[in-house]
């Protein structure tokens, strides 16, 4: 009688339950950076479209106001495994309180386009047009 051998799928699911506790961990870890690379005020405004935008991002929330004048605020959900990320917005102040406007993102250094719907169909890349509106925005130091 030989040694018996261990059971493949008892540890197959230990491998598999590793890797997607570290896939979520790191997950959790990148959307932590990347919101924190967005705090702060961003200037700007619409790709083709008015300006005067400035976007406030501080911890999971912003804030907004077009030539002074409040747009409101929300609560943001970052989501970095999608291509392009995903930042959907949800209103808790002014005009779009209780709705969720959902996004796409891109930032390089200290710009940011973050192309949101004012529907209910995400954006699929980043132009202004239908009921998408793309912000270009930069980073104010």
């Amino acid at each position: 009688m030989g040694m018996k051998e261990p059971n493949l799928t008892f540890l197959t699911a230990i491998v598999l339950v590793t890797i997607g506790f570290s896939h979520s961990t790191t997950q959790a870890d990148n959307n932590a950076k990347i919101l924190e690379q967005l705090n702060g005020t961003w200037k700007g405004g619409v790709l083709n479209g008015a300006q005067g935008h400035v976007l406030v991002f501080k911890g999971k929330g912003v804030a907004a106001t077009q030539n002074a004048n409040d747009l409101g605020a929300g609560n943001l959900v970052l989501d970095s495994s999608k291509k392009p990320w995903t930042l959907d917005a949800k209103g808790t102040k002014g005009g779009h309180k209780g709705q969720d406007r959902l996004g796409i993102l891109t930032i390089d250094g200290d710009s940011l386009k973050w192309c949101v719907s004012l529907g209910k169909n995400r954006p699929a890349d980043f132009k202004t047009g239908g009921q998408n509106f793309c912000l270009s925005l930069k980073k104010k130091k």
